[in-house]
């Protein structure tokens, strides 16, 4: 399969294997689309039923919402067939196998230690537990003698430890006891780890032999408690060696019971001081935890893969506004989905990228072997066209079509996307869709009657609906504010604290239950100590007076370039009312008739 593999997901083309595990095998690779260089996790030894069994799609998006310094940072996930992939971040440098300690090394290694508890306590606030850290899932890059540490594999352990019988040797030891006698994994079993990485980065040892950690599985009577590592090796510092004890514990409870509990240890025993922030924490738990958001669209864009499996095929505008939350949405819908059984493409449209249909073709043109009528599907085509699928985009846009090179275009595009339907349902995901170029929402009209009967879903995400107009035969779903109820939930899955209800009353009033407003107003309230207060959060702060952050404010006036002028100054006269507002008050004080008042109306919901 190596030999073979090429292109990966018709987008990854694979530069080389960087290596391979009990369920995967990890690919450095170029991404078609950006040029950006990745590495890509391929679990072709696990089908896409098997790891949905462990591994949920809100799972997922979950691990790419975390973005931390000292994690590697996983930024989505596909499907090659029926075998699921993520892509993460390509580091250079080496994994912990490679460091050698010394005594001149040991701030470094604090160093490596530190950066590996701030990752885990990234983790950790998320209730995330690592579960499989050991040497070869961190790594470093040393450049002046500064360090620069990366934990990788997160989230994916509840796999791999499954078959850790069969690489007993590399995985077990660095399990903790309550894992491998099928108790629950907690925060402590990734500190006892990481007291496993450093025993045998200092001795050159493993604290427990294979044969030992077999027996008390077994559940054999033995002395499940190390030799001391300054036995093995003296130039190790006594405060390091009680560091490297205490993280062993035989039971969670014996460990320390905190990231915080670590550094603080760390900060009493040597010269260099490492500072530990919870109100920085607090605020990265905040920005991790927003993946929740809007489940419920998601869902109901699922409900729609029934239909178009039996070939009823579909168009679905989705609209929100800023905030509200689209793209999680979409990625979230097509997390669950990575079967094999669609061509799924997800397609970007900006101001530069506003061709999705010709970059459909581009990307699949390959995608089935042996298919004469793909092949037969592009022979005529317009220059444009050529120029875009065999050069680039950017030279294809400098070239204009007539109308009968168009209606050629179209023609072709239609028949190819017919005819790669008929090896399996297409769902095409298009992203940004206020972006999109007449000539591609005339494609979308000129095939709408006709999808109804092939097997294809196109969701059309706009955070602009003034564009939704010009769209034709599509389905409508909106996605709404959260109301009082939602927020309160929301809110709890940020702050793992429930206020009162007078502050989430003022908190769901000045966000317009705008998540995105909600989580930045949060942030705002704790950075400038408003409401974390002596290590905890308070909630006796009137909203009324809040000054809302400028990001909020500039993101409102942006959502209002839309609206004529003379509409503006409409809703300027009225934001001075504490009243509230019903058609005939609207038109009195405005002295605007009901056509007007229809027409502002209009502008203002869009």
């Amino acid at each position: 399969m190596r030999s073979i593999i090429m292109i990966i997901d018709s987008r990854y083309k694979v530069v080389k294997e960087l290596g391979s595990g009990v369920w995967a095998t990890v690919f450095k690779v170029k991404d078609t689309r950006t040029k950006k260089t990745f590495a890509l996790k391929l679990f072709q030894k696990l089908d896409t039923r098997s790891l949905y069994e462990k591994f949920s799609a809100e799972d997922m998006h979950h691990i790419t919402k975390i973005q931390h310094p000292n994690l590697i940072h996983v930024s989505d996930y596909g499907n090659f067939g029926k075998h699921i992939y993520y892509v993460s971040e390509y580091y250079e440098g080496k994994t912990l196998r490679n460091f050698k300690f010394r005594k001149t090394s040991l701030e470094l290694l604090y160093d490596i230690i530190v950066q590996v508890c701030y990752a885990l306590n990234a983790l950790h606030s998320q209730n995330i537990i690592h579960k499989d850290l050991k040497l070869d899932n961190i790594a470093y890059l040393l450049k002046d003698n500064k360090i620069d540490v990366k934990v990788m594999d997160y989230g994916f352990t509840k796999i791999d430890l499954e078959r850790s019988k069969q690489k007993v040797s590399e995985i077990l030891p660095y399990i903790a006891p309550e894992i491998y006698l099928n108790n629950e994994a907690v925060p402590e079993s990734d500190f006892y780890s990481l007291g496993v990485i450093l025993y045998k980065l200092t001795t050159g040892t493993l604290p427990f032999s294979i044969e030992k950690i077999t027996g008390f599985m077994a559940g054999n009577k033995i002395d499940i408690f190390p030799q001391f590592p300054r036995e093995l090796n003296p130039d190790i510092p006594k405060d390091l060696e009680r560091l490297i004890l205490s993280l062993l514990g035989r039971n969670p409870e014996d460990r320390f019971r905190s990231v915080e509990e670590i550094i603080s240890f760390i900060n009493r025993t040597q010269l260099k001081k490492y500072p530990f922030s919870r109100k920085w924490s607090i605020v990265h738990n905040i920005k991790f935890s927003d993946y929740i958001v809007r489940e419920d669209y998601s869902h109901q864009l699922l409900d729609y893969m029934p239909m178009i499996s039996r070939g009823n095929g579909k168009i679905i505008a989705l609209t929100a506004g800023t905030g509200l939350g689209i793209n999680n949405v979409l990625t979230l819908f097509r997390y669950h989905i990575l079967s094999g059984k669609y061509y799924l493409f997800d397609y970007r449209c900006s101001e530069i990228h506003k061709d999705p249909f010709f970059s459909l073709i581009k990307e699949f043109q390959f995608a089935v072997k042996n298919n004469k009528k793909l092949a037969s599907d592009l022979v005529q085509i317009s220059t444009k066209f050529q120029k875009f699928l065999y050069e680039s985009e950017k030279i294809a846009a400098d070239i204009d079509e007539n109308e009968e090179e168009l209606t050629l275009d179209f023609q072709t595009a239609f028949n190819f996307i017919v005819h790669l339907s008929e090896e399996k349902p297409i769902v095409f995901i298009i992203r940004g869709a206020q972006n999109l170029t007449k000539e591609a929402i005339d494609f979308i009209n000129y095939i709408s009657q006709e999808i109804v009967d092939i097997p294809i879903l196109i969701i059309l995400g706009f955070n602009n609906p003034e564009k939704l107009g010009n769209i034709i035969h599509a389905v409508q779903v909106k996605i709404e504010p959260l109301n009082l109820e939602q927020t309160e939930k929301y809110v709890y899955a940020l702050l793992k604290e429930n206020p009162d209800e007078k502050f989430l009353q003022g908190l769901w009033v000045r966000s317009y239950g705008n998540p995105m407003f909600i989580e930045q107003i949060l942030i705002d309230l704790t950075q400038k100590k408003i409401i974390w207060k002596d290590q905890k959060f308070t909630f006796d702060y009137n909203l009324e007076s809040y000054e809302l952050p400028k990001e909020i404010i500039d993101s409102i006036y942006d959502r209002m370039t839309h609206l004529s002028k003379e509409n503006y100054r409409y809703l300027q006269k009225l934001s001075s009312l504490f009243t509230p507002l019903s058609k005939n008050l609207i038109k009195y004080i405005l002295k605007i008739t009901d056509k007007e008042l229809f027409f502002l109306l209009k502008d203002c919901i869009n």
